[in-house]
């Protein structure tokens, strides 16, 4: 992964065709939607090589990939990427959260065959649900150069570590939740590399970390796993 200077985009107010877009996951807790299949029929993304047709997307700030609903994401206590965690998918801001009435949106932009999807987490609340919280992040998809972009936008809590990523985890991982990954987070570059060479099938960026500046904006090209 890479940090770069993207500016955030929130998904629930770019002028885009009212058939490309929607809202999920309002006022909602420990759940997860996934993204009309009509939406990504021609969607030429791929993740870690596998094309991209269904998109899950949980409050608690984690998309995933597959025809069946993620098992047990709202269960799974936010930490590092070797351990539990709900796969293969991409953890913008893995925490426990909950949604208002912003929900989660998403919107597809631009012409095929250079579109992107964006889904953004709007206005959300962390654990505690105080009124002050305001969490907002996108996760966008590039098609045919099967990027990943994270983005950041105004991030404030109650307690401010929590907002600057004291209980969250970033990354991604492409593991199939039957598959061990292949080293610990220590020994997984910022590449997506062991120390061996060889792909670890994730790359997490911090776990349980306060990140003392703020959240970086990140751009990643997942490394085949196989």
């Amino acid at each position: 992964y890479t940090e770069v200077g993207l500016t955030h985009i929130d998904a629930c107010t770019i002028s885009v065709d009212e058939t490309l877009r929607g809202t999920v996951l309002q006022e909602s807790n420990e759940e997860e939607e996934m993204l009309p299949e009509a939406l990504l029929e021609d969607f030429d993304f791929r993740f870690y090589g596998e094309l991209v047709r269904h998109v899950w997307v949980n409050d608690n700030g984690v998309v995933t990939f597959g025809r069946e609903a993620p098992r047990g994401v709202g269960d799974v206590v936010p930490g590092a990427l070797d351990g539990v965690v709900p796969r293969p998918g991409i953890m913008a801001f893995w925490n426990e959260l909950q949604t208002r009435s912003n929900g989660v949106c998403y919107a597809l932009m631009g012409t095929a065959p250079n579109r992107s999807l964006l889904i953004s987490w709007s206005n959300v609340c962390a654990r505690g649900c105080a009124e002050v919280d305001d969490l907002n992040f996108t996760v966008t998809l590039d098609e045919g150069v099967d990027t990943i972009s994270v983005t950041y936008g105004d991030m404030e809590s109650s307690n401010g570590d929590e907002a600057r990523g004291a209980f969250a985890t970033v990354g991604l991982i492409g593991t199939p939740a039957n598959d061990q990954v292949r080293c610990a987070p220590q020994d997984c570059d910022a590449q997506g590399l062991c120390g061996d060479g060889e792909p670890c099938g994730y790359t997490q960026v911090f776990s349980n970390t306060v990140q003392t500046t703020g959240l970086a904006n990140l751009e990643f090209t997942p490394i085949m796993e196989w």
